[in-house]
C-alpha cells in the first residue's frame, strides 16, 4: 500500500515539474554589412569622432559581435564568406579584380610577375547553400537590400540564393544606368 503510494506521490510530483513546451518567438535577424567599415567607425565601438546614434542603438538592444574577422581584406570574397558559411578558399571567390589579366591585356605578358594569380571566380556557385536558404528553411522572410557583389548572371541572383525580395545592384561599382532592381 505504501508502496502505491509512494508511486503514485512521485508521479503526481513530476507532473507538476513539467511545464508545456511552447515555442520561443523567432528573433528578427538584420545584418547589416559595411565595406570599408574600420572597427574605430561606430560610437558602439568606442569612436569618440563619428556620430551613430541609431547603430550605436541596434547595438545596445540587440547582439553585437565584437570579436569576428573579416575572411578576406575586400568585399567580394568577404561577402561570399558571410552569404555561405565558408572559407575563402572553398568557395574560391578570391578577389575583386584579376590584377594580372589587366596587366596582360595591356602590355601584353606576365614576364613581370614571379607568382600567377589562380583564375578569377566571381560568383558564389549556384548550389552554395546561403544564410538565406537556411534562414527560409527555418520560417523566416528574407530580404537583401543593397550591393550583392557575389555574382552578375541572372542564376547567381540574390532571389536565387534564397532571397524572397533583393533591390539593389549585383557588382561591386555600378553606374547608376546599370542598377539592378528586383522586388
Amino acid at each position: 500500500m505504501f508502496r502505491n503510494l509512494f508511486v503514485l506521490l512521485a508521479v503526481l510530483s513530476l507532473g507538476t515539474g513539467v511545464r508545456p513546451l511552447v515555442a520561443a518567438p523567432k528573433p528578427n535577424i538584420v545584418l547589416i554589412l559595411a565595406d570599408d567599415l574600420g572597427w574605430t567607425g561606430l560610437g558602439c565601438f568606442g569612436s569618440d569622432f563619428y556620430e551613430t546614434p541609431n547603430i550605436d542603438r541596434l547595438a545596445q538592444q540587440g547582439m553585437r559581435f565584437d570579436k569576428a574577422y573579416a575572411n578576406m581584406m575586400n568585399c567580394a570574397p568577404s561577402r561570399a564568406s558571410i552569404m555561405s558559411g565558408q572559407y575563402v578558399g572553398r568557395h574560391r571567390v578570391l578577389y575583386v579584380s584579376h590584377y594580372q589579366n589587366k596587366w596582360k591585356q595591356r602590355n601584353g605578358d606576365l614576364k613581370r610577375f614571379q607568382l600567377l594569380q589562380p583564375p578569377k571566380v566571381s560568383s558564389l556557385p549556384a548550389e552554395t547553400l546561403t544564410v538565406a536558404e537556411s534562414l527560409k528553411k527555418a520560417g523566416y522572410a528574407t530580404a537583401m537590400f543593397g550591393k550583392w557583389h557575389c555574382g552578375y548572371q541572372d542564376r547567381y541572383n540574390p532571389v536565387h540564393q534564397g532571397f524572397d525580395e533583393f533591390v539593389g545592384f549585383l557588382n561591386g561599382v555600378t553606374p547608376r544606368s546599370q542598377i539592378w532592381i528586383v522586388v
